[in-house]
């Protein structure tokens, strides 16, 4: 773990890319992060300049446009299980919506049901 401080100008980028792209010589993967989201997706346009291989994590609104396809969002939309996932979501949400339908007080059968329903949304 480092870290790298300093005004703007001074090369922090540019070390940070080097120091990644040696680190991922002898390790699978790094993770980086920054004080804010210009900052991670000034690193990670770097990095993809580089060819090192980048997963953008963010609330998908602070993501510059450019880099969504780097994001978490950005594979699933671009995935060609989108539609299947998008399915599988909205029945989760259903099944959630309707264990939650139940009142705090109710007979076994309904807990039962209940807890069906809560299984089935983890399911799918």
């Amino acid at each position: 773990m480092a870290v790298i401080h300093g005004p703007p100008g001074t090369g922090k980028t540019t070390t940070l890319v080097h120091a990644i792209r040696l680190t991922l010589q002898t390790e699978r993967q790094v993770l980086v992060c920054a004080p804010t989201n210009t900052a991670v997706d000034l690193l990670s346009e770097k990095l993809l300049e580089q060819g090192v291989s980048v997963l953008r994590v963010g609330h998908p609104a602070r993501i510059s446009e450019e880099l969504m396809g780097t994001s978490v969002d950005g594979q699933v939309q671009n995935s060609t299980y989108y539609k299947d996932i998008k399915s599988l979501r909205k029945n989760a949400e259903e099944y959630f919506r309707m264990a939650g339908k139940y009142k705090r007080v109710f007979g076994r059968e309904d807990a039962q049901q209940r807890a069906a329903f809560y299984s089935e949304a983890k399911i799918v």
